[in-house]
């Protein structure tokens, strides 16, 4: 049985409460299964596998299968939310993808499998076990495709949306398809045109999300005017960040991290400890604190143009209503 939203808000309402007294009374709210670095793509805003990204000539690695049966358990026992089934790459590359989503489907939080989805048409079933999928189309029509995501894949993206969305009405009504556009130089200005396509090929929405900026994809960086005032503020903005009470990730070397942006830093191993053991642990919280405090922007250069900024000052609103009425009913019971 998923998780009712009653039962969601009443999670998030223990988060926020240990990010205000700085204890953890539950686990996170989203965790971010990374479970391989293979690619079809050389998508050229990619974190991972754009040209001139020395990331693509690493060596390829996919999570064990006996180490993600361990991380879903302590996701259940940790009482997340959502999981992402993503990664440095193409996730429904894994070799035992299939059995990994078996799994899935059977647990009581969301699954949401993060995709290009160039996969073979066959995997669409699989894919569906899930609660939704996010797939990666930054472009209306072939030859931009071809340009910014590398490789000529068009036809077989869309034609998978269309039978996901196939599959979805005759037997999942509630799974959701939604098409990520990574908003860049090249294809500024087209998002009318992507709704219309998603419209046609049955998708349930489209989320816009600006390119992440990296020394190799500067060429196609937007314009100043598509860019957000914590992209331009750059290092000089400090906020305190709450995602560690929030997201939990792994990586392929068994690192366990907080963000997405600074995975490189993990707090401790999953071949050494669980995920459990690591969600508490001491290390932990030093850096959730650390995170609190507003440091992160002086430890780490991507913290300077966090995308989540609405996200972290609206967690911060709350923790100081909390405070304000906690206070006043002091204030009443000394009178």
């Amino acid at each position: 049985m998923k998780i009712s939203i009653k039962e969601k808000m009443n999670r998030r309402g223990l988060r926020v409460l240990g990010a205000s007294d700085g204890k953890v009374y539950i686990g996170p709210q989203m965790a971010k299964l990374n479970i391989t670095n293979r690619c079809t793509l050389r998508c050229r805003y990619c974190g991972a596998h754009a040209p001139g990204n020395p990331w693509h000539l690493r060596k390829r690695k996919d999570l064990p299968f006996d180490q993600f049966k361990e991380l879903v358990r302590d996701l259940k026992r940790l009482k997340v939310d959502s999981v992402d089934i993503s990664g440095d790459g193409e996730p429904t590359l894994h070799p035992r993808f299939a059995d990994m989503m078996a799994i899935l489907g059977r647990q009581p939080f969301d699954v949401a499998v993060v995709s290009n989805g160039t996969f073979p048409s066959a995997v669409c079933r699989d894919v569906l076990k899930a609660d939704s999928v996010r797939i990666n189309l930054s472009a209306p029509d072939r030859e931009l495709y071809k340009e910014l995501q590398g490789q000529d894949f068009f036809v077989r993206v869309t034609e998978n949306i269309r039978k996901l969305a196939a599959l979805r009405d005759a037997r999942k009504p509630g799974f959701r398809i939604h098409i990520v556009f990574v908003v860049n130089r090249l294809n500024a200005g087209l998002e009318g045109r992507m709704r219309a396509l998603i419209r046609h090929l049955g998708a349930d929405g489209l989320i816009a999300k600006k390119m992440d900026v990296h020394p190799y994809d500067l060429d196609i960086r937007p314009g100043s005017g598509a860019l957000s005032p914590e992209l331009k503020q750059g290092s000089s903005c400090r906020f305190p960040c709450f995602e560690g009470w929030f997201f939990v990730m792994n990586d392929l070397g068994g690192g366990v991290g907080w963000c997405c942006s600074v995975q490189q830093k993990t707090v401790l191993n999953i071949k050494k400890r669980s995920l459990y053991d690591i969600w508490f642990s001491k290390e932990f919280m030093r850096i959730r604190m650390a995170g609190r405090r507003g440091d992160f922007q002086k430890m780490f250069e991507p913290c300077g143009a966090c995308i989540h900024v609405d996200e972290q000052r609206k967690v911060a609103r709350t923790i100081l209503a909390m405070n304000r009425k906690k206070m006043a009913r002091q204030r009443g019971e000394s009178l």
